[in-house]
């Protein structure tokens, strides 16, 4: 070989165990979570504005949480923003939101907020969706996810 290909194959070498590390992360990295997609429609229209939770079903699993933006299922993490959701199996529940309780909310100060504000905001909560779907065991809404199922469709009914 010549001087010119021996340092064109030495600096292959030193590059190759720099690039093969980063290029197997990515296409398998068993502590990453599952990104989520999905929708959530009650009596057939999309859920306008909530939180949805997702609680393991064994014990020492992550729980999650996500939100839900006009029916559709947005970042879903685990502990930091952008994490994900782990494989498995959970109970879920969603809370929806209206308009009224969004501004009760934003009225509140360090004092807290006004308690007949706050009971009308829970009054109107409760017309979004059925409140069984705010307690994990009444919801009756399980998922499971796994890397080959990411997506998820929730029809609530009354």
């Amino acid at each position: 070989m010549s001087r010119p290909a021996h340092v064109a194959a030495f600096l292959i070498a030193l590059t190759l165990p720099m690039t093969l590390p980063g290029c197997l992360a990515e296409v398998e990295d068993p502590d990453r979570g599952l990104t989520i997609t999905g929708t959530v429609t009650y009596r057939g229209n999309p859920v306008k504005m909530a939180t949805i939770h997702f609680l393991p079903t064994v014990a020492g699993g992550l729980s999650a949480s996500g939100t839900i933006a006009d029916g559709v299922i947005k970042d879903v993490y685990t502990r930091v923003q952008g994490d994900g959701i782990k494989a498995g199996k959970y109970r879920v529940t969603i809370v929806a939101y209206d308009e009224e309780y969004l501004k009760s909310v934003a009225k509140r100060d360090y004092n807290g907020a006004d308690p007949e504000e706050v009971n009308r905001a829970f009054a109107n909560l409760e017309q979004t969706i059925p409140p069984r779907y705010h307690n994990s065991r009444a919801s009756g809404l399980v998922a499971e996810f796994h890397p080959g199922r990411t997506d998820l469709r929730i029809d609530l009914v009354d």
